[in-house]
């Protein structure tokens, strides 16, 4: 089930546009890379997100970066406003309608229905020990 709380617009240092939690993959696209990612929450002015990766080292994002955040069929553009080891939030420079904010929550349920990431991993897996892919 996915749980969307609007948070009061008055209150200091809070979003205005409630979160649509999600786990579904992504990518993150920046001028040097493209990370792929799991989007974990996103709303109609950002989204937070997580990035996947086997390497020790932080992902090479920094506050104010533009990155370009595509997920399911859909891309925003948007200014990274904070990050912390592999997770970071990015703030859009253009609304997602509530059109894509539905679709994307039908997208997560199917995804999560369908095995999510457990179905992914035993994918990529099984691409990589028969070597097809």
């Amino acid at each position: 089930m996915v749980i969307a709380t609007p948070l009061p617009p008055e209150t200091p240092h809070r979003r205005r546009h409630p979160r649509l939690r999600t786990q579904l993959p992504g990518r993150i696209e920046t001028v040097a890379e493209v990370l792929s990612i799991n989007l974990l929450d996103i709303s109609a002015s950002g989204a937070r997100f997580e990035v996947v990766t086997f390497s020790h080292r932080p992902p090479p994002l920094t506050a104010k970066q533009t990155v370009l955040l595509r997920w399911a069929d859909f891309e925003k553009i948007g200014q990274l406003v904070w990050n912390a080891r592999r997770t970071a939030g990015l703030c859009f420079t253009s609304r997602v309608s509530p059109e894509e904010l539905l679709a994307t929550r039908l997208m997560h349920d199917e995804f999560v229905r369908n095995g999510g990431h457990e179905r992914e991993a035993r994918e990529s897996a099984r691409t990589w020990v028969t070597g097809h892919g």
